[in-house]
C-alpha cells in the first residue's frame, strides 16, 4: 500500500471506516494478481471511499453486502463519474472479507430480485435451459 500513495495523509483517510482493516490485504492481493498501479489505485481508493460511506451509515465491515452496492454507487456518482469496473471491485472485495471469515454468509445473495425475464426463462425455454425443438 505505501508502494501506491506516498502521502502519509492519504494512507491514513485509507484506512478509516470500517474497511480500514482490510484495505491493505485488498492491496495485496491486486498486486500479486499482476494488476497495473494506475488501476490497483483507481479500486483501492473506491474501496477506502465505501468504507467511509459505510462508516456514515453506521454499517460494520460484518453486516455488508451486496445490497449496498446500488445505493452507494448512486451516491458515489455524484461526485465521480462511474467505472465499470466498479461493481466488480466491491464483488473482490466481498470476496476478500468472506475468505478471511469476516462475513459468515454468502453476501451476494442480498442481491437484486430476478427480473421477469430471468424468472421466465424457464418456461420459455425448457426445463433443460434449452429451446423446444420446433416440429
Amino acid at each position: 500500500m505505501n508502494l501506491l500513495f506516498k502521502n502519509p495523509e492519504t494512507l491514513l483517510r485509507m484506512h478509516e471506516g470500517p474497511l480500514g482493516t482490510y484495505i491493505d490485504d485488498y492491496a495485496a492481493e491486486l498486486c500479486a494478481e499482476g494488476y497495473a498501479q494506475q488501476s490497483a489505485e483507481l479500486q483501492i481508493r473506491l474501496v477506502a471511499d465505501f468504507s467511509q460511506w459505510l462508516a456514515k451509515r453506521r454499517i460494520s465491515a460484518a453486516q455488508i453486502t451486496a445490497a449496498h452496492f446500488q445505493p452507494y454507487l448512486r451516491s458515489r456518482a455524484r461526485y465521480r463519474r462511474p467505472q465499470r469496473s466498479d461493481p466488480a471491485t466491491l464483488k473482490r472485495l466481498l470476496n476478500l472479507l468472506l475468505r478471511q471469515g469476516v462475513l459468515l454468509n454468502r453476501p451476494w445473495l442480498h442481491q437484486r430480485p430476478r427480473s421477469n425475464w430471468e424468472t421466465n426463462s424457464v418456461s420459455i425455454c425448457g426445463k433443460n435451459g434449452r429451446s423446444p425443438q420446433v416440429r
